[in-house]
């Protein structure tokens, strides 16, 4: 009886125990879907927009016809870039959590973090500027402040490419689950935000700033945030790694 008693097997759940997130993680990773889904909406509707290579009267009537709508996606730009604060917080912990001597990545993802989110933050409130002047302003004025808040947008994802750089394959060490193997594309996603916002110096067309493009890029990087959310919420079971 003794020997059967010692050779029963310990349950695999109970031997590996995943560390319950802390509250803050999660309210973190919430709002980083929020605003995620929220920069997603932004830019597609940034992108339906004219393009930076008409007109300035085109511009303005456009923004005279369509205020409404530009200061909804101007809104939902500057809160979605606002959100990813504390989800970038949840981050830190989370990867703090998880490896050892990481501090050189959390400075690179404070950092970038903090010059893509104001550039975000920026951008949205060029936008509402343009669509206030654009009943008592010249053409010119407001398509130079339309234009900035599209560069702004699309700018801003060279920075966010350096923080999903600086994050990659640290996070999630497996591909069993589909949001883990989305965290893994970390490295792709990057690379084409980044050859996204760059390109708006190369081509005025397809890629010029604030294009279908530049949509596309935002989406992939909401994705990446969204998959990335769910693995804090989950937890983590692997042990920490020493200088990840």
């Amino acid at each position: 009886m003794t020997h059967a008693a010692a050779a029963t097997p310990v349950p695999y759940a109970s031997r590996r125990r995943r560390p319950a997130p802390a509250a803050g993680e999660r309210v973190g990773a919430a709002a980083g879907v929020l605003g995620a889904v929220a920069l997603v909406v932004a830019t597609a509707m940034l992108s339906a927009t004219p393009s930076v290579d008409t007109t300035p009267a085109v511009v303005r009537l456009h923004l005279l016809d369509h205020s409404t709508v530009s200061m909804v996606s101007a809104s939902t730009l500057a809160v979605g870039a606002l959100l990813l604060v504390p989800f970038l917080a949840s981050l830190r912990t989370f990867s703090a959590r998880r490896s050892a001597g990481a501090a050189w990545r959390w400075t690179v993802t404070l950092v970038m973090g903090a010059v893509g989110i104001s550039m975000l933050a920026l951008a949205g409130a060029f936008l509402v500027t343009a669509t206030v002047l654009a009943d008592r302003s010249t053409d010119d004025t407001v398509f130079a402040v339309f234009v900035s808040a599209k560069l702004l947008a699309t700018l801003a994802l060279v920075p966010v490419a350096a923080l999903v750089l600086a994050n990659a394959r640290a996070i999630a060490p497996s591909q069993r689950r589909p949001d883990r193997w989305l965290v893994r594309f970390d490295i792709e996603i990057a690379v084409l935000a980044a050859v996204a916002s760059v390109a708006t110096f190369v081509d005025r067309g397809w890629f010029a700033p604030g294009e279908p493009i530049v949509a596309v890029a935002w989406s992939l990087v909401a994705l990446w945030v969204v998959a990335l959310a769910a693995t804090i919420v989950r937890g983590d079971h692997t042990r920490p790694k020493e200088g990840s």
